[in-house]
């Protein structure tokens, strides 16, 4: 925001004397589908157990790929544009699962991803991806769809870094 008055003087302005303007919006947050969330003493509990293995890992000189897709998890949402949202969310996948030598890069990624969480079916995955592909090559996508796909996006990375955390490893090695 700006001032009528410069910022050093603003402690000590007359009351009502200095103007305050915003220059930009702050931008909307995308929400999740279930965005009430109820923290249970369980929740606690693994935040107790988890906390400093998280905090170690994020720190880049343990692991760039967990670093990248940690912080990815905590601001994927910090746009008002869905087509952002997705293609960060699957910044962060790519940064846990991706190799630079894989060939057809697509699919083997998608098979990291089952093999680290198999609760998650390729086939899913595969949706996924290509919406991700549509949003960020400018292809046209159905709102609904992909709302629903950033949701289900998030779900994968957010599974994906707690099992990270809980067994204190990433699923690759970073790469020189």
């Amino acid at each position: 925001c700006t001032s009528t008055v410069s910022w050093d003087y603003v402690p000590i302005a007359n009351n009502n004397s200095v103007e305050f303007r915003l220059l930009d919006n702050t931008p909307r947050f995308i929400k999740l589908l279930s965005n009430q969330t109820i923290i249970s003493q369980a929740d606690v509990d693994w935040i107790t157990a988890h906390f400093n293995t998280a905090l170690d890992m994020q720190n880049a000189v343990k692991s760039r790929r967990f670093s990248l897709a940690y912080n990815v998890a905590y601001s994927w949402n910090h746009t008002s544009d869905y087509r952002m949202a997705l293609a960060s969310l699957w910044c962060g996948l790519d940064a846990l699962f991706g190799c630079r030598n894989d060939r057809p890069i697509t699919g083997k990624l998608l098979q990291r991803i089952c093999v680290w969480q198999p609760s998650f079916e390729y086939d899913a995955l595969k949706t996924l991806y290509d919406l991700r592909s549509d949003a960020i090559h400018g292809r046209y996508f159905d709102k609904d769809a992909i709302i629903v796909g950033v949701n289900k996006s998030y779900d994968v990375l957010k599974h994906s870094l707690i099992k990270c955390i809980e067994t204190g490893t990433a699923p690759l090695p970073d790469w020189e």
